[in-house]
């Protein structure tokens, strides 16, 4: 299982995708409090992806 499969065993409205790259530098920025926490940000993640946005105006 990968995180495709993951995604659509959601069964996400098509209106709430988002797909979106989100750059590690806001994560590490706005939400790494510590210096390790920012190593491990840096370091153990690969890339973070915005899949959807749940919202009254979205999920019909």
């Amino acid at each position: 299982m990968n995180a495709d499969d993951i995604i659509a065993a959601l069964d996400l409205p098509a209106a709430a995708r988002v797909d979106r790259r989100v750059p590690k530098t806001l994560l590490v920025e706005h939400g790494a409090p510590t210096a390790a926490d920012r190593r491990q940000v840096n370091e153990g993640i690969e890339h973070i992806q915005w899949v959807a946005a749940l919202k009254p105006t979205t999920i019909g």
